[in-house]
């Protein structure tokens, strides 16, 4: 029988809605009325990257928007307008020419990256769906957007379908999204669920919904491998995850990064502190970066060799993303602004920082 998630307390029932209610007030002011409500150190916060074959880098801030780096030359990604389509992006996802870019204020956009314009996302998701944290497409083809209070949603057969608390997803507040190849991996503030890639897709693309409809999936929701959750640690929020079979790599909201292995065993990764915001595979190691610091972890599959990663930043520099640049380098992404990167590992340069309203070479 699938495992019943308990309530959470009052005071975290309290403390939830105070963040869903900031939140979704904050992303629906314009971005002109909720720039002197934001702190000076999200000016400009590298919140995704990823690179594509042509060799570009596309940088996804939430404050300056997109831009895409092109050799010497590093620029803001516009609409026909001139302006930003939003200038508060959660997540990139590179989708052969189409890059999909999920918001916290303006929903999901996508970029064609071949007709080097904005293209509009048919079907809308709907009104539900306009502040986005997790992004992804599934082993099955299907894309995956995860909303701050809202759930889930996948669009499958022409239609979104919505995957929430009420589908018995277990929780509404999605910060990661992560397939691995025969499942998909949910990061949320009541800790981590995974749910059965299904089988089948409708043969018939159905009309697109104004508005998400009950996914049809009812049967492969809350399996019985549902992990992780609010029984698991002290705070169960998990901001983000990386599956590595056999292990799942869980970065949390306040307690570092744990290691998943089969059966529930969970395995604190020594070192690690404090808010993870982003995990990597790189080379033969795993990549931590944080709000207190950036760890290389050695060895993550088996015993840990744990170091944290000094370069030329402040100590514990509040680090938001990490990346493979197109030349296969480590990028590393932090709160207010700037890129470093590494080829070896040990050494790391500042690559790009934001000044004077634009990303500048140092």
């Amino acid at each position: 029988m699938p495992r019943t998630v308990p309530p959470l307390s009052r005071w975290r029932q309290a403390r939830r809605l105070l963040l869903i209610v900031t939140f979704l007030a904050l992303s629906a002011l314009p971005p002109a009325l909720a720039a002197p409500l934001a702190l000076p150190e999200y000016t400009c916060v590298v919140r995704s990257m990823v690179a594509d074959p042509a060799g570009r880098l596309w940088l996804g801030s939430f404050g300056a928007g997109l831009w895409v780096v092109e050799g010497d030359r590093v620029a803001p990604v516009l609409d026909a307008q001139g302006q930003h389509p939003s200038r508060r992006l959660s997540r990139l996802l590179l989708d052969g020419h189409r890059l999909w870019v999920a918001t916290a204020g303006e929903g999901l956009l996508c970029y064609d990256t071949r007709r080097r314009a904005w293209v509009p996302v048919v079907p809308d998701p709907g009104p539900d769906f306009r502040a986005l944290h997790g992004l992804a497409r599934d082993a099955a083809g299907r894309l995956l957007i995860g909303s701050v209070g809202s759930g889930a949603a996948v669009l499958d057969g022409g239609a979104w379908h919505r995957l929430g608390r009420a589908q018995g997803l277990g929780d509404d507040w999605i910060n990661d999204i992560v397939p691995d190849a025969d499942s998909v991996w949910f990061a949320t503030n009541r800790g981590v669920f995974r749910l059965p890639v299904p089988s089948a897709t409708p043969a018939t693309p159905a009309p697109a919904p104004p508005a998400p409809a009950t996914a049809p999936w009812a049967d492969w929701l809350y399996p019985d491998d549902t992990c992780c959750g609010p029984d698991a640690w002290e705070n169960p929020e998990v901001n983000v995850l990386l599956p590595s079979p056999p292990h799942v790599f869980l970065g949390t909201m306040a307690d570092g990064a744990f290691r998943l292995a089969p059966g529930d065993k969970r395995q604190k990764i020594p070192l690690t502190r404090g808010s993870i915001q982003a995990l990597l595979r790189w080379r033969d190691s795993l990549w931590v970066a944080g709000a207190q610091g950036l760890w290389s972890v050695q060895q993550p599959d088996d015993r840990f060799v744990v170091a944290d990663t000094t370069g030329p930043w402040e100590r514990s520099c509040p680090f938001k993303s990490l990346a493979v640049s197109p030349t296969g380098s480590l990028l590393a992404g932090t709160l207010d602004g700037r890129v470093f990167e590494t080829r070896d590992g040990l050494s790391f340069t500042l690559i790009l920082h934001f000044a004077d309203g634009a990303f500048r070479r140092p």
